[in-house]
């Protein structure tokens, strides 16, 4: 396959592990997925599934193996009387929200459009709805899964109830999700977003004004979400002619940092004035921009430009806390400055804190590990052209979860570990999936004792206990 239609496939993206599979298969089927799983056992050949291929682990891809993309299981289909929506195993959230908008409904995905339904459902899901519904794992029905063994089964509160427990959250480690059933909600109204910029000097006072709107906003109705984003402005060049009048292009100065605030809603920007004139107030903004009357298809393009416009390496880290804590925000601008005036091919990194007041519905349903009444996500983003800048944007995401994760321990009575999704490094299991980590083990020997599916975060089958089923398929130890 040629370069051009792999980046298509999205095998060479915007990831840091650019690997080239030996076989890539576009099944039309469940049935052709079976087929295609029971052929890679069959010939030992490792097996990575694509749904959207973004995630900057390169989980999609792999070296000498099989890669089955699920591009061509796209299939959406609403059903109004139940309010459901079926969706295939390679849809985008894009299309998903194109389609229920045309119903007047909604369901919770995620807030990018290029992002596949499948990883992102498996690994959790936040999502602009999470503070008012939960996250996408959360509002799953059924999936039917092509298992390591090439049977399809279905998995859902009545049926394989272990597995349907494991597939939320537990990522790509059971099977091949082929189709997902999602509970829908009415269209909430018009969303709106509003970004206000400010310089480096103003970063306590910013960080103060929004702890105080994450104290009020995000008690109330889960209607209004807000993200800090540490960044720096756009690349500015000029034209210089040397005297053999040929055109060189030259960096005019170092990026200026920024501090980054993007709020979406639901209703009109004004509702929130109060919220707008407390930053304001403590802080001119440099720049601000608003923009309304949008769906959440709308709000899904909302990211387009960056994008587009970011290096072709990237790898992120991300974690878990309960509270914007103090001292935390200013510790990871620190790390931020040093790190981008360290080396001039990282400078599109940046910092998002994703303050989607997360709240879980029956969390207990799901493997995903946390279960806090009210969470948000750090996601560390580093971004660069050259490979001499892998290690050190390893080293800088390294210690940026060890600052948010000893800021949540310490304040916050409990580390809550590593968000699968939003981490391409290794990690340990028990960090991701901490104390479902063993009934996971024992889920895994049931479905998959091979580990025919082990790419990603991988779990290791627990098959030395002859309560491996009762275990499974009882919870284990209440976890």
């Amino acid at each position: 396959m040629a370069d051009a239609a792999l980046r298509e496939s999205g095998f060479i993206g915007r990831i840091v592990n650019k690997r080239r599979a030996r076989y890539i298969v576009f099944p039309a089927s469940a049935q052709d997925v079976s087929r295609a799983i029971k052929f890679a056992t069959r010939e030992r050949l490792t097996i990575a599934v694509k749904g959207g291929g973004n995630h900057a682990s390169g989980a999609s891809s792999v070296e000498d193996g099989l890669v089955i993309d699920l591009g061509n299981l796209n299939g959406i289909s609403v059903d109004r009387n139940k309010e459901e929506v079926t969706v295939g195993g390679g849809c985008r959230w894009g299309d998903v929200y194109s389609t229920l908008q045309k119903h007047g409904l909604v369901c919770i995905g995620g807030g990018v459009h290029i992002v596949g339904v499948g990883g992102h459902l498996t690994g959790g899901g936040w999502g602009p709805l999470t503070g008012k519904y939960g996250m996408g794992c959360d509002n799953i029905l059924y999936a039917r899964v092509a298992l390591a063994d090439g049977q399809i089964v279905s998995a859902s509160a009545t049926e394989n109830q272990d597995l349907f427990w494991a597939i939320k959250g537990g990522s790509s480690q059971f099977g091949v999700v082929t189709d997902f059933v999602l509970r829908t909600y009415p269209e909430p109204g018009k969303f709106f977003y509003r970004i206000m910029t400010f310089q480096s000097e103003s970063l306590s006072v910013v960080l103060e004004r929004f702890r105080a709107f994450l104290n009020r906003e995000h008690r109330q109705d889960g209607w209004l979400i807000g993200f800090i984003f540490f960044t720096r402005s756009p690349d500015k060049h000029r034209l210089v002619r040397c005297r053999s009048h040929r055109p060189i292009i030259v960096v005019l100065t170092k990026l200026q940092p920024l501090i980054v605030l993007n709020f979406t809603g639901v209703g009109e920007p004004d509702q929130h004035n109060d919220v707008w004139s407390s930053f304001r107030e403590a802080a001119i903004p440099s720049a601000k921009k608003r923009v309304g009357d949008l769906s959440i298809f709308d709000i899904s393009h909302s990211f387009d430009d960056t994008l587009l416009k970011g290096p072709p390496r990237v790898m992120n880290a991300g974690c878990v806390v309960t509270e914007l804590w103090p001292g935390m925000g200013e510790e990871l601008w620190e790390s931020f400055i040093h790190y981008t005036n360290s080396n001039s091919d990282v400078i599109h990194s940046m910092v998002a804190l994703e303050f989607h007041a997360t709240r879980r519905q029956s969390p207990e349903l799901s493997c995903f590990p946390i279960h806090e009444s009210i969470h948000h996500a750090v996601v560390i983003h580093g971004q660069h052209h050259n490979s001499e800048s892998d290690q050190g944007a390893a080293s800088w995401l390294n210690a940026s979860t060890s600052i948010i994760r000893r800021h949540q321990t310490q304040n916050g009575g409990k580390d809550l570990g590593l968000a699968a999704n939003a981490t391409s490094l290794p990690a340990s299991p028990q960090d991701i999936w901490g104390k479902n980590y063993d009934r996971l083990r024992c889920i895994k020997a049931k479905y998959d004792p091979n580990s025919v599916f082990n790419r990603f975060h991988s779990i290791e089958p627990l098959i030395s206990s002859a309560k491996v089923q009762f275990q499974a398929e009882r919870g284990g130890n209440n976890l």
